[in-house]
C-alpha cells in the first residue's frame, strides 16, 4: 500500500509540475513586421507593415531582379507572364506556351553578373549582364527593359555571340 501511495504522489506531483508548462504569455510585438519573399533562386523583395516602413526597392533592385529571375528560374510560368513584354515573348517564343517550354533549368544560368546599366531611349534601360551556365553561359548579353505599369519588364535581349559562318 505504502508503494502505490507514492507512486501516487510521484504522479500527481508530475502533473502539477506538468500543468505550468506550455506557453508562456509575451508582450505583443512593438515594432515593425518585416516579410521576405525568396523566389527559387534567391531573389528577394521585402515589404514592411507597422511601425515605420521600409523604403519601396529602386529601380535599380527591381531591374536586377527581373533580369535574375529571367535568366534563372527554371519552371515558373509567371516569368512568362510578368517578367516579359508580349513583344519580347512572340519575338523570342512565339507564344506562352513556347515560353514556359523554354524554361528547364539545363536552359538556364546559374548565376547572373550585371557589369553595367545605361539609360536607354524612353525610359528604358539597358543593363550588360555575363551569365554563367546554361545557353547564354559564357556569353555577355545586353538586356532592355522597360518600365510597363510599375514593373520593369525585359523587351530586348542581344548577345555578342557571331551569327553565321
Amino acid at each position: 500500500m505504502k508503494r502505490i501511495s507514492a507512486i501516487a504522489v510521484f504522479v500527481a506531483a508530475c502533473l502539477v509540475v506538468l500543468a505550468g508548462c506550455g506557453e508562456k504569455e509575451e508582450p505583443p510585438t512593438t515594432g515593425p513586421v518585416v516579410t521576405q519573399t525568396t523566389t527559387a533562386q534567391g531573389s528577394t523583395g521585402q515589404t514592411t507593415t507597422g511601425g515605420g516602413g521600409a523604403a519601396p526597392a529602386t529601380d535599380e533592385e527591381l531591374i536586377r531582379t527581373t533580369i535574375q529571375d529571367f535568366l534563372t528560374v527554371p519552371g515558373d510560368p509567371s516569368v512568362c507572364d510578368e517578367l516579359i513584354t508580349p513583344r519580347f515573348l512572340r519575338a523570342s517564343y512565339g507564344d506562352r506556351q513556347g515560353c514556359v517550354a523554354a524554361r528547364k533549368p539545363r536552359a538556364l544560368a546559374d548565376q547572373v553578373a550585371i557589369l553595367a546599366r545605361k539609360p536607354g531611349p524612353g525610359g528604358a534601360a539597358i543593363v550588360t549582364v555575363k551569365p554563367q551556365g546554361g545557353v547564354f553561359g559564357g556569353q555577355t548579353l545586353k538586356v532592355t527593359l522597360v518600365k510597363a505599369g510599375g514593373e520593369w519588364r525585359i523587351d530586348k535581349i542581344t548577345s555578342n555571340v557571331k551569327v553565321g559562318p
